[in-house]
């Protein structure tokens, strides 16, 4: 089995991103089945989310990650607001709950801006260092390092696949 059919037999889409007429990639269980229960997500604490299900940190988080990132990446002392804003935006996105798109504008201000700091975060590795320090919880931290490898990886690729198309036009 190669890689790309390796992959794409792993990944499960949602039922509605699958589209009218495709055959599901992963077997659904029937009627009579009663739908297979996970134990590892049942028992995962729930990461911090408000009533729309974006992560918000309360204040004891927020001093908890203020005093982690103090000694790893300046933050600057007279917008803790806007730097509190960005840290629920960009772990919003990492945990998986929205895209970076979808969050709304009123409260999180322009996605571009967020997207760019984070991913200068996640460039110098700041965020794998919060995560590796006690500025988050122990499921919060897995699914940031979890993001921060898949965003290195994907990083990389596009590094290879832009070096090896500019070695062919050389040719």
């Amino acid at each position: 089995m190669n890689r790309a059919t390796q992959t794409q037999a792993d990944f499960i889409m949602p039922v509605s991103m699958q589209g009218a007429g495709r055959p599901p990639l992963a077997a659904q269980p029937s009627k009579d089945e009663a739908p297979m229960a996970s134990p590892e997500i049942e028992t995962r604490p729930s990461v911090p989310a408000d009533e729309s299900g974006y992560v918000r940190l309360n204040d004891e988080e927020w001093a908890l990650f203020l005093r982690a990132a103090g000694a790893i990446v300046r933050l600057r002392p007279n917008q803790h607001d806007a730097d509190r804003i960005f840290v629920e935006a960009a772990l919003t996105v990492m945990t998986g709950r929205r895209h970076w798109m979808q969050l709304p504008r009123e409260r999180f201000g322009k996605w571009l801006h967020l997207h760019h700091r984070c991913s200068r975060w996640l460039e110098r590795g700041v965020w794998s260092a919060l995560a590796m320090e006690p500025a988050f919880g122990p499921e919060l931290s897995r699914q940031v390092i979890e993001y921060s490898q898949r965003y290195k990886m994907r990083l990389e690729h596009q590094r290879r696949r832009r070096r090896a198309r500019l070695l062919a036009s050389d040719d």
